[in-house]
């Protein structure tokens, strides 16, 4: 069962205090809410994009995290719709 978000990923140019974000980009990602370990909401600064949920996965080596738009109320919706419709 995969859930479907919306990854922010930034092309940045420059280095250091002089990096700017030239664009900001927004793609699907499916993810496997199994997998989700933490939901955190953080700002996301020199974007139009005020807020964003952190998603965490795995823990140790093997963690990762995602910036998606999706709050982590629409997060868990998601995830209940997809629980509700795998048991039918």
């Amino acid at each position: 069962m995969l859930i479907k978000l919306y990854k922010i990923s930034h092309i940045t140019t420059g280095h250091g205090k002089s990096t700017k974000v030239e664009s900001t980009n927004i793609d699907p990602l499916w993810i496997n809410p199994t997998h989700i370990a933490k939901l955190e909401r953080e700002r996301v600064h020199n974007t139009d994009i005020f807020l964003a949920t952190r998603v965490t996965w795995g823990v140790g080596n093997t963690s990762g995290h995602v910036q998606v738009t999706e709050s982590p109320e629409q997060i868990n919706a998601l995830i209940n719709a997809a629980i509700r419709g795998a048991r039918q």
